[in-house]
């Protein structure tokens, strides 16, 4: 008989880093977001992958597009955030998802916080991977 698994093994993820980008900036978009911007940040911090930081114009706004994002990362991908924080703030939603952390902003406290300038030069990854409609 096979020895039983180890519960406490997280299962391999089935997806490839730039596809699970990719449906986040899709997503983004698709609910109004401002301002995606898509970090490379393997070279800088051990703690993840990527960072995602993105704008709504409203408190509303950005619950209905970080909602969106974890609903879409759920079903195509069943990823589950290991936290968020600030569902219910009117200013800042943050979403780990372990090899991504998704930053979603009220505009006026994006410029408060100023985390655009948080990274150094050269991890944009934004042109390859956001595609905003004509």
């Amino acid at each position: 008989m096979p020895e039983k698994a180890n519960a406490n093994v997280e299962p391999v993820q089935d997806y490839v880093l730039d596809d699970v980008l990719k449906e986040i900036a899709d997503a983004s978009i698709e609910k109004r977001a401002e301002r995606v911007r898509i970090l490379d940040v393997r070279k800088a911090v051990t703690y993840t992958d990527a960072v995602v930081i993105c704008s709504g114009q409203s408190d509303r706004q950005l619950r209905t597009i970080a909602d969106y994002i974890d609903r879409q990362l759920r079903k195509k991908f069943q990823l589950h955030p290991s936290s968020v924080e600030g569902r219910d703030s009117a200013s800042w939603v943050c979403m780990d998802y372990g090899d991504i952390i998704i930053h979603v902003f009220y505009g006026p406290a994006r410029m408060y916080y100023d985390i655009d300038n948080v990274w150094p030069e050269g991890m944009e990854r934004t042109d390859e991977l956001v595609e905003y409609p004509d």
